[in-house]
């Protein structure tokens, strides 16, 4: 099963990521993004970020993970090459996620910037479940 691919758009960038699991989606949609900033291949996983998020529902959860993703590369100028996350329920019924980002601070001499990223888009995002797993299609603001 392929990580991610980058489909055809006019102005932005758009990609579908793929995951046997949620946590898997939600990681190779955090390696999608970076790939859009860095190629992905180059960033090692040296350091970790905590991240602790809650949304409505799973879809609004993934929004807001690619949010921190794209905010701690923004901030930080870090790079995130993978995800190690849990989900799981608030009491007030909210979906939550905890865990890491993996990946390392943006170093000039390995990682050349491909596009400027500003923002994570609602138009054609989705989160779904399908036969072989999980995939996310997800329009990036550049």
């Amino acid at each position: 099963m392929a990580e991610f691919e980058f489909l055809e758009h006019t102005a932005d960038v758009k990609f579908r990521a793929f995951g046997k699991t949620m946590q898997e989606c939600f990681s190779n949609s955090a390696r999608a993004l970076t790939d859009t900033l860095v190629d992905v291949r180059t960033v090692e996983p040296k350091l970790n970020i905590q991240v602790r998020l809650d949304s409505e529902n799973y879809e609004k959860l993934l929004h807001r993970f690619l949010e921190e993703v794209l905010f701690q590369f923004q901030v930080e100028e870090f790079l995130a090459c993978k995800a190690e996350l849990k989900f799981g329920e608030s009491a007030s019924g909210w979906t939550e996620l905890e865990g890491r980002i993996v990946g390392e601070k943006v170093d000039s001499a390995r990682h050349a910037i491909k596009t400027d990223v500003k923002a994570i888009t609602w138009n054609d995002f989705s989160l779904k479940k399908t036969r072989e797993g999980w995939e996310s299609s997800v329009l990036i603001d550049v």
